[in-house]
């Protein structure tokens, strides 16, 4: 450590200047001096107190420091904690000075308006009495609404307070009187800014069409909040289930076995395939018709949670493969491994080409033990179709 002293004074405010960070290298007896005390200020007032405790009683030497940085109120002695000038100078620096301020002065209307109108939550020190007032109240809920949490009750039920608190901050619903919370502006008008504080309103207001309707057009998950009697309304729950497929969490289980609801739900997220009816989850043309529609990450998805979907991917695979071989050694591996894609054969643009009528029919013969007829008058699939003879009764495919 340097252990400088006055007579190289004129070095160390030089120091001082470029570097406040030589506080911690140079004796704190130097902070005993007034006039270097009142030097270092200018420069780091929050530190230079931290070491100069011979002055924290001292009116002017705190009345400097505060003025840099109100926090310095934090060394001021209690004497000067419950200096009007002090603190309220302090707290116009740094609102949050308030915290060190003598408690005789959480009822001094300047202080706490000054305080107020820059973070309204410091209203939560203001005296009952100015917890009651308008000025003060109004200040607070325009810079944060939630501070309503902290007013008077008289003045929860002030309406222009009520409004401005809703208009900055919508969560300062859940600290309204019930009477607001079953208003339908303010909780409108709160909804309309997070939908979430539907959870706030009234059950009378939960049961609002209108309200509910805009709540779940903004996000759909707030239909958790929604009576039982509107969770099991169509259009409020196509509009959730629009917005976000994972409120299909909250709908009445008829809903959960809509085909169409289900299957705007998987294709927008088909990680919610899990929440959708049992029903609907054995039904192969359901899951297709959605696997079909999704991405080919999505596809990747629902093919790991459905099992079915893992072989009707294989096969898909091998339709688009059927497609373009042009090899024919390739197409007869290929059908004679998957015995249910022969009619995508029909498909081929090599078709023609690649088999004749004899040709086909014997490998089916040998293979299938079925005897496969060309049908008359049929113009799809280059003229050509089969079907197994009568003596199976069946459609082969």
């Amino acid at each position: 450590m340097f252990i400088l002293t006055f007579t190289n004074y004129y070095s160390l405010t030089q120091l001082v200047k470029s570097n406040i960070k030589i506080f911690d290298y140079i004796s704190h007896k130097l902070f005993n001096n007034y006039n270097f005390t009142l030097f270092c200020i200018k420069y780091d007032s929050y530190n230079t107190l931290k070491y100069a405790k011979k002055f924290h009683d001292n009116y002017n030497i705190l009345l400097h420091a505060v003025l840099q940085n109100g926090n310095c109120l934090a060394y001021a002695s209690d004497n000067l904690r419950c200096n009007y000038n002090i603190v309220y100078t302090a707290v116009k620096n740094k609102p949050s000075a308030l915290l060190y301020a003598s408690v005789k002065l959480y009822d001094n209307f300047n202080i706490i308006f000054e305080a107020v109108h820059s973070d309204g939550l410091l209203l939560r020190f203001a005296s009952d009495r100015l917890c009651n007032n308008f000025n003060i109240v109004m200040g607070a809920v325009k810079n944060n609404g939630i501070s309503i949490r902290y007013a008077s009750y008289s003045m929860k039920q002030n309406f222009l307070i009520v409004n401005n608190a809703i208009n900055n901050n919508s969560n300062s619903l859940q600290y309204l009187d019930d009477y607001y919370k079953n208003d339908s502006k303010i909780v409108y008008d709160a909804v309309s800014s997070n939908p979430f504080t539907l959870k706030y309103a009234s059950d009378n207001l939960k049961n609002d069409y209108y309200i509910v309707y805009k709540a779940v057009s903004l996000n759909g998950l707030s239909l958790e909040y929604a009576s039982d009697k509107l969770k099991d309304n169509y259009n409020i729950v196509f509009k959730a289930v629009e917005n976000n497929s994972f409120s299909i969490k909250y709908i009445s289980e008829k809903f959960k076995s809509c085909n169409k609801l289900m299957f705007i739900a998987v294709t927008k997220n088909v990680n919610v395939i899990n929440l959708i009816s049992s029903e609907l989850l054995s039904n192969k043309i359901f899951l297709i018709k959605c696997y079909k529609n999704v991405s080919l990450n999505s596809k990747k998805i629902l093919s790991k949670i459905v099992p079915f979907l893992k072989e009707y991917n294989n096969i898909e695979n091998c339709k688009y493969n059927i497609k373009f071989l042009e090899d024919n050694n390739d197409l007869l591996h290929l059908i004679s491994n998957k015995h249910n894609l022969i009619k995508y054969l029909l498909y081929n643009k090599k078709f023609n080409i690649i088999f004749n009528n004899t040709e086909l029919n014997q490998f089916l013969k040998d293979n299938f033990n079925i005897l496969v007829i060309p049908l008359n008058n049929i113009n799809n699939y280059y003229d050509f179709n089969f079907y197994i003879n009568n003596e199976y009764k069946k459609i082969f495919f």
